[in-house]
């Protein structure tokens, strides 16, 4: 690497020298707009003069500028698929600035009056943009956002090539980029890194609403100043900027679910925009509510391998959950955007972002537990709620002085992800499952069968209450400086430099209180129920050491076809009633019964962590132009992370009660590391039609919160011990993209990919602790048990090809012109090896009667966790007059779960395939719309399963994780003004 990198900075030393002595030459340059007939900025549209290297690419106003022009006549082509070329001519004298507004007409105006509907302008701002980019990247448009939106982002970007999502209650709300994980996908608002509320760096993005967006970028292959911090893909979203007039739309919107039969769901969202003072000052606004019905029926289960022989094994179900779940998810978030255009050349820019989505969930749950000898059933009732809030703010400048142009901002972004109050009961009943099967070789499905469930043996056990909060808030300051040069009329480019600071904090607080209500303890908190329930004493005496789950069951609730009908649930605990009893249990349980009722130091402590980050990054590229055929790119990145975290060494032998009293010591633990990231890109455009793009990249993930914290947990014969000297992942990407264009074929391209990842961070299993100074643990953990992290020593290999076809059929006659198409496939290989301990004992001392224990390093071959093989996306849209529709289908194959050194107990989810319909139709009144969105119309769920036992049964019948969610409908008005 270090010899690459020399070989980029010697190479911009030498450029810089060969054209500084021409900073202050009179050179000529012009600077406009790109628009269409109506008016409109045309995004990403290429302005260039063929046999030269001037050119340029609108941005998101559809403006362009070109500097250090030398004196002449030159011919000015202006290009954008699906319009037809411009050629102007244009005599540039000495100094002289010209301002050139450039008009170009949609290709099907040789045939006609054809209009350029929102599908398909929409498809052709993405097409342009997506050509013209410095960056190898995928481009979602404002129209194809606005004019049949999805039901979230998230959805949205699982339409794009290599994309997958992770989905809860149906809805997706994390992305998957190449098959990685979306730990390693960088989300940004308006290049801004989003405040993350996960454990593992990644970003919910369905929070963020599609209405307040001016388009979505999908980077896969970055230049040197974009953040290093990006392996999987880097999602930025653009925010909607005001135009000029007074502009403004309102949507309401209700729905139905399918699953549980509900019509509560609604949308409505606002918005309005204008500009003021001569165009100077614009002023965009929105806002938006939401409630969803996100329930869904869940089963998990749990498995076990019993080794007999050497070739010998056999598979056992462990435990059985089923979940019926119901998720109600209320979402509000606004967008502020202010600009000031202050001069010709300059602009400001005060961008703010608000959302909040605020989750309700009860949880009806029933378990069978065969992990041990008691066989018990359980009844389990949880009510939840995760209010997740979440804004940015961005202070922007852009300015032009010549040759030279400045970008900077400073930003705030906030995210806060609290948990007010959740608490479960969990009702027991031993012996509900018959013994005979701790010998059976049983599928979930066949479990039930064998099990004696009776109500009036099941009693109240544990209930417990949780809070908590992670908060995480960052400021950055960004500077970007870019300087135009021309070394000859053919060649030229720009050079550019800048940096960046980032300053995060974060933290995470957990408090939680437990109960033990069991035979013989909290009598008090027992008595007081029945005093506070009167009619409860009906069934059981004041005194009576086991409450019955017959007190708090409603044994007429209907959990209607659950699962398809392939599992039966009975009654389930009140939540509201339960909500009430737990304040009665507090006011009646005494000081002494802390085990009754009371505060966990354990729980609580044991988690909790705080602390701060410092990034400071630098980097210089340029952009070198050899005519309009060849464009070289290369850069280099400096980046230094330091952090400073704070999170509890304990150990629970240290007191009597580790629940009432933690022994800990909060320890803060200082990293730091610094790369240095070369990147490299190459443009090759032999013909018009077709270009070429290759890039080599270097790219970081840093660890999860979780995984370097300093946190140290010693219980018993096991040790839990976060590795703060983890390595971030470090990634070498090679891309190359062949790209085929014209205004009848639209864009078709192929591309492939490969990722060699250094430094994968994994869980190791179990190991024994044979020298505790290796892990700067007491003498005394030696021979006990210890879970950690660490860097897999062997590189990961992540290799793909996507294949991108968008096109419309404007050409065709009657009311097949109408036809928009976007297609795409993705197919992903990855190998990766999984680190894996046996502890094994040696023979035993004749002397000593001892043993020696000692571990078995060993690895296993897999693919990358969440990894699917294959994506395939068909989206087909039509527009005739004022009516629209899309049809679009998601088909992902196989994704990878669970690696295990048994191949029975391998896991991956079943093939996932999806379908959804947008219809809207215009109305004569008002700019009025009506739209109805029919989505998952297949009624797809999530499935997980292992491999199981073959030779027992159906392999389809070793359920790990299946999730219904059922189908639902969204009916709603639009107008627009």
């Amino acid at each position: 690497m270090k010899y690459t990198t020399t070989l980029l900075l010697s190479f911009v030393f030498l450029l810089f020298s060969n054209f500084s002595n021409n900073i202050f030459a009179q050179n000529a340059s012009i600077q406009g707009s790109v628009v269409d007939a109506s008016g409109e900025g045309l995004i990403g549209a290429y302005v260039y003069v063929d046999g030269t290297g001037y050119n340029a690419v609108t941005d998101i106003d559809g403006k362009y500028s070109i500097t250090g022009i030398e004196v002449g006549t030159y011919n000015f082509t202006i290009s954008y698929v699906g319009y037809e070329d411009k050629i102007v001519p244009i005599i540039f004298s000495e100094g002289e600035k010209l301002e050139k507004t450039f008009i170009l007409n949609f290709s099907g105006l040789v045939l006609g009056t054809i209009e350029v509907t929102a599908q398909l302008k929409g498809q052709m701002s993405s097409i342009n943009d997506q050509l013209n980019s410095n960056m190898i990247k995928n481009v979602v448009s404002a129209e194809r956002i606005q004019e049949l939106p999805d039901a979230n982002v998230a959805e949205t970007m699982s339409r794009l090539p290599g994309v997958s999502v992770q989905r809860v209650g149906g809805e997706g709300n994390k992305v998957v980029v190449r098959g990685l994980a979306p730990k390693y996908t960088k989300v940004m608002i308006e290049g801004v890194s989003v405040a993350s509320s996960g454990a593992d760096r990644s970003t919910d993005v369905s929070t963020i609403s599609p209405y307040a967006l001016e388009g979505i970028e999908l980077m896969k292959a970055i230049t040197a100043d974009q953040d290093a911090n990006f392996v999987g893909g880097s999602i930025n979203f653009k925010l909607r900027s005001a135009k000029s007039g007074l502009h403004g739309s309102l949507i309401a919107q209700g729905g139905h679910n399918g699953l549980s039969n509900s019509v509560s769901d609604y949308l409505f969202v606002g918005s309005v925009s204008n500009r003021f003072f001569s165009d100077k000052l614009g002023l965009y606004l929105q806002g938006n509510i939401e409630n969803r019905n996100r329930s869904s029926n869940d089963q998990g289960a749990s498995y076990d391998i019993r080794v007999l022989g050497s070739d010998d094994r056999e598979i056992h179900t462990t435990s059985l959950q089923l979940s019926d779940i119901y998720r109600k998810v209320e979402r509000q978030g606004g967008t502020a955007v202010f600009d000031y255009k202050y001069s010709k050349n300059g602009t400001i820019f005060f961008k703010n972002f608000y959302s909040r989505a605020n989750t309700k969930l009860t949880r009806y749950i029933e378990r069978y537990n065969l992990s041990n000898a008691s066989r018990d059933h359980l009844y389990e009732t949880r009510k939840e709620q995760y209010d997740t809030k979440a804004y940015s703010n961005i202070l922007s400048l852009e300015h032009r002085v010549g040759k030279w142009y400045i970008e900077s901002s400073l930003s705030n972004s906030s995210s806060k992800r609290d948990i007010p109050v959740n608490f479960g009961f969990v009702f027991e009943q031993k012996n509900a499952i018959d013994a005979a099967v701790l010998n059976m070789i049983l599928p979930p499905t066949d479990l039930v069968k064998f099990t004696n469930v009776n109500d009036t043996l099941t009693y109240l056990e544990t209930i417990n209450e949780v809070s908590g909060l992670t908060k995480e808030t960052q400021q950055a300051v960004i500077v970007d400086l870019k300087y135009d040069y021309s070394i000859s009329k053919k060649i030229g480019g720009f050079l550019k430099f800048g940096g960046k600071f980032k300053y995060k904090k974060r933290g995470f607080d957990k408090t939680e209180y437990t109960g033990r209500l069991r035979l013989n303890s909290g009598q008090n908190a027992k008595d007081g129920i029945l005093r506070a329930y009167p009619e409860m004493q009906d069934i059981v005496p004041l005194g009576t050491t086991s409450l019955p789950f017959a007190l708090f069951a409603d044994t007429q609730f209907d959990h209607g076809d659950f699962l398809d009908n392939k599992y039966t649930l009975g009654a389930v605990g009140e939540a509201d009633l339960l909500e009430d009893v737990i304040g009665i249990i507090k006011a009646n349980v005494q000081e002494a019964e802390f085990q009754t009722y009371g505060f966990h130091d354990y729980k609580s402590k044991r988690e909790d962590y705080s602390g701060n980050e410092k990034l400071f990054a630098a980097y210089v590229m340029t952009e070198l132009n050899f005519g309009q055929k060849i464009k070289f790119i290369p850069g280099v990145r400096f980046e230094n992370n330091q952090t400073n975290y704070t999170a509890p060494r304990g150990d629970v032998t240290k007191t009597a009660f580790a629940d009432l009293d933690y022994f800990h010591v909060d320890t803060k633990v200082n990293r730091s590391n610094s790369f240095l990231l070369p990147m490299v890109h190459l443009k090759y455009k032999p013909v018009k039609w077709f270009d070429v793009r290759l890039a080599y990249t270097h790219t970081l993930s840093r660890p999860s919160y979780y995984q370097f914290n300093p946190r140290q947990d010693i219980r018993g014969e096991v040790v839990i011990k976060n590795n703060e000297s983890l390595k971030p992942e470090f990634s070498k990407n090679l891309d190359a993209y062949f790209s085929f264009k014209s205004n009848k074929l639209g864009l078709f391209t192929v591309g492939v990919f490969q990722k060699n990842i250094r430094d994968m961070i994994f869980d190791l299993n179990r190991r024994i602790i044979l020298d505790a100074k290796a892990y700067n643990l007491p003498e005394e953990t030696e021979g006990r048990i210890i879970f950690t992290q660490a860097n897999n020593q062997f590189e990961a290999r992540v290799r793909g090809l996507e294949i991108d076809w968008q096109t419309s059929f404007w050409y065709l006659p009657g009311a097949l012109k109408g036809i928009v198409l976007n297609l795409n496939y993705t197919h992903i290989n990855s190998k990766v090896k999984y680190p894996r301990t046996v502890i094994e004992q040696g023979p035993i001392d004749p002397i000593t009667f001892t043993r020696e224990t000692f571990n078995i390093d060993s690895y296993l071959d897999g693919r990358l966790i969440l990894q699917p093989d294959d994506i395939f996306n068909i989206q087909i849209g039509y527009d005739y007059k004022g009516f629209s529709a899309r049809i679009s289908t998601l088909y992902q194959s196989s994704v990878f779960k669970r690696a295990s050194f048994y191949d029975e107990l391998v896991e991956h989810t079943k093939a996932y395939n999806r379908w959804d319909v947008s219809l809207k139709q215009k109305l004569p009144w008002y700019g009025i719309q009506v739209f109805c969105n029919l989505n998952n119309i297949t009624d797809a769920g999530d499935r997980d399963v292992i491999n199981g036992d073959s030779k027992i049964g159906n392999r389809d019948d070793w359920n790990s994780k299946i999730q219904n969610y059922g189908r639902t409908i969204d009916i709603g008005l639009r107008t627009n003004f």
